[in-house]
């Protein structure tokens, strides 16, 4: 931005200090000489190759971080179809052990119910037997009894009855026997008495 600046009401240093640099004052401009115009020329160039360089790197910025978003997402597809497959080959080898721990277990399951069947006929056996014991003993000792009541019966209670019917008979005989006995007097001396009538009768004819 150019001033204008009347050389009379400036002071005589600065006068000499932009008579060094480069610059004239007059009266409604200012002059430039060719060291100070260089100088300009030059501090231009520099801003512009500044800001070209400012430019520049927001262009390489902008194109750099394209590039490393395209690589990015790439890099993204990439991670996500790895870790895709990952988490398939993990969940397929998640199935596998599942299902080798559900048949392990159906297997094991299915030995245990084995030996827990296996464990209780035995168990069943055995307290079959245990429990049979007492009966068959009981059973053989009632079997013992009633031949014991039975051979009593037979030898003891038979012996009685015999005793019994024997006396029985006897008094039965010695009573018929006296019972003929008196009859067949009673019967002798009836025909005794009929024959002495008999012979009385006789007699008399």
């Amino acid at each position: 931005m150019l001033v204008a600046v009347s050389p009379h009401r400036c002071p005589v240093p600065f006068i000499a200090i932009l008579g060094k640099v480069g610059l004239q004052l007059g009266t409604t401009k200012t002059f430039f000489r060719q060291r100070a115009f260089t100088a300009c020329e030059a501090l231009n160039a520099a801003r512009v190759a500044k800001a070209a360089i400012k430019v520049q790197a927001r262009v390489r910025s902008r194109q750099a971080y394209k590039q490393w978003r395209q690589v990015q997402q790439r890099c993204v597809v990439l991670q996500c179809w790895q870790r895709q497959r990952l988490a398939m080959r993990r969940t397929a080898n998640l199935r596998r052990l599942r299902a080798v721990l559900l048949v392990q277990r159906q297997v094991r399951r299915l030995a245990q119910v084995r030996s827990f069947r296996a464990c209780k006929t035995c168990c069943l056996v055995l307290q079959s037997i245990a429990r049979m014991r007492p009966q068959r003993q009981a059973y053989l000792q009632q079997r013992k009894e009633r031949a014991v009541v039975k051979v009593q019966a037979c030898l003891s209670r038979g012996r009685v009855a015999r005793r019994q019917w024997l006396n029985v008979r006897r008094v039965v005989l010695w009573v018929a026997v006296r019972w003929r006995g008196r009859m067949g007097r009673k019967f002798a001396r009836q025909k005794k008495r009929e024959a002495r009538s008999t012979a009385a009768l006789q007699h008399q004819v």
